[in-house]
């Protein structure tokens, strides 16, 4: 949440943060990309965070090796909220 105080009134922002970059070791499939109903299942909460009024911005953290695929995946779909994507560490800790 950014707080900002313009002309007297006080704006304040409101920032999703999805963690994305999970390797799904114990699921032994990729979570994030799974099909449900037709759609990827990480595009259901990109969906939700962009339909919601009360979200200014989205940023997600995703697998090194999928930052390109969740951009083209925001792009595909007009997440226009997404303002950054960030490569996830080796483990849940470095992230």
């Amino acid at each position: 949440m950014n707080a900002n105080v313009e002309d007297g009134i006080l704006a304040i922002r409101v920032t999703a943060l999805i963690l994305a970059a999970g390797a799904s070791s114990r699921a032994g499939v990729d979570k994030i990309f799974a099909d449900l109903y037709g759609k990827p299942a990480l595009l259901y909460s990109l969906m939700a965070f962009e339909q919601a009024r009360t979200i200014d911005d989205i940023i997600i953290v995703a697998a090194r090796d999928r930052v390109s695929e969740v951009k083209r995946l925001c792009l595909e779909h007009t997440i226009l909220k997404m303002k950054q994507i960030y490569a996830g560490g080796e483990t849940r800790v470095m992230s």
